[in-house]
């Protein structure tokens, strides 16, 4: 070889198996097995669910911080977040605090959930002199449509008779006759909320945040007809009280709706998850001397086609001439993955294995080091 190769391993986690940041390890491992003098860029990935708080903390060198809160039935947890290095900015998964993972599958019901605990996690960061917020909108266990969040942050919500419902949760949302912003000096002036996901949904409608996602959080039918009345009366009381309309604002329904909170009340800014991570590690300067990207995650499919974390990825590097590899731990129709821009779609599982199997750390870690040794002699194989 008379030549060094430049690769980027930027691996969305295996979910069940192998974090990103474990993912990428993996790969550089199997790289270097074929080729000890290969530089290998790894980059934590996330795109607003679970692991962005950690792919952005990796990126940004910031440090990790625990505050009390609420989970999605008000039960007291301990909240992680993350602080920039200069103490400005809180990079925050609102799963820490409402997250759907933290329910018994029992106790899930998105009438009777909220958003509180991700207010009482920006209140932590406020106090601590935090005035941008970048929150990851994945993972919710909520249909509240922020209401939860503004409360715990001083926005004050009332009934018809003016009695304040101080916990809303989706089945309140019908009755909420008015929201007031907290009084001056409740919240500090200036302050910047970013919004990361990849979520496009509106507010209400067909495609929104009741209809879509409150069926995956435990919703009935008549749940769910019940959520999409709610929030088509809370889209009218944002838009009364802050004369931004977000019932088909693409991307507030996201986290149930948290999203539109945010916009409507607090004017947050929606951004795609995974290129906030991209941009936030530099990608676009460390793949223009790349010779191959190699991305993943735990399922290949359609979906990943449409937009999900290894698609953005792709997409950047092929701006830039570079040509992208994913690996899964399965691979549905490639034919559509591969006719998406990436070069190649190569499942890591080697030979018949159950599932369970498959998903042990261990197992999914050698799979991934094999098939990131494999992909390299092939490619490289004329180096």
């Amino acid at each position: 070889m008379n030549r060094t190769i430049r690769i980027i391993s930027a691996c969305d986690s295996f979910k069940g198996s192998l974090s990103s940041r474990e993912a990428n390890l993996y790969v550089k491992s199997g790289v270097e097995s074929v080729f000890p003098s290969a530089q290998v860029r790894c980059i934590t990935i996330g795109d607003g669910g679970e692991g962005t708080m950690e792919a952005i903390t990796d990126a940004t060198h910031a440090t990790a911080v625990t505050c009390p809160a609420h989970d999605a039935l008000m039960r007291p947890v301990d909240a992680r977040y993350a602080v920039s290095a200069d103490g400005r900015t809180a990079i925050i998964e609102m799963a820490q605090a409402a997250g759907l993972t933290m329910l018994a599958h029992n106790e899930r019901n998105p009438l009777y959930t909220t958003t509180y605990g991700v207010g009482d996690m920006i209140a932590d960061a406020l106090a601590r002199g935090c005035r941008r917020l970048v929150v990851g909108l994945g993972g919710s266990a909520t249909n509240d449509g922020g209401a939860g969040m503004l409360a715990a942050l001083g926005f004050r919500f009332a009934d018809t008779a003016g009695n304040t419902i101080a916990v809303p949760v989706g089945a309140d949302l019908s009755r909420i006759d008015s929201v007031t912003p907290p009084p001056p000096g409740k919240m500090p002036e200036g302050l910047e909320f970013i919004l990361a996901c990849d979520v496009t949904s509106p507010f209400v409608g067909s495609a929104g945040a009741a209809k879509v996602f409150s069926p995956q959080k435990g919703a009935s039918p008549a749940v769910v007809e019940q959520l999409e009345e709610g929030m088509r009366h809370l889209a009218e009381v944002y838009a009364a009280a802050s004369g931004r309309d977000i019932s088909t604002t693409a991307g507030a329904g996201a986290a149930g709706g948290l999203a539109g909170g945010f916009i409507a009340m607090l004017g947050a800014t929606v951004r795609s998850g995974i290129d906030l991570v991209l941009d936030l590690a530099g990608f676009d300067a460390a793949v223009a001397d790349a010779d191959l990207v190699i991305t993943g995650e735990g399922r290949l499919d359609t979906q990943t086609a449409m937009g999900k974390a290894p698609w953005g990825i792709m997409r950047r590097a092929s701006a830039a001439g570079v040509p992208t590899v994913a690996i899964g731990g399965s691979v549905d129709d490639p034919g559509s993955i591969v006719g998406a821009g990436f070069l190649a779609a190569v499942p890591v599982v080697q030979g018949p294995v159950s599932l369970q199997t498959a998903m042990q750390t261990a197992v999914a870690a050698d799979n991934v080091h094999n098939t990131a040794a494999m992909i390299c002699r092939l490619f490289f194989r004329d180096v």
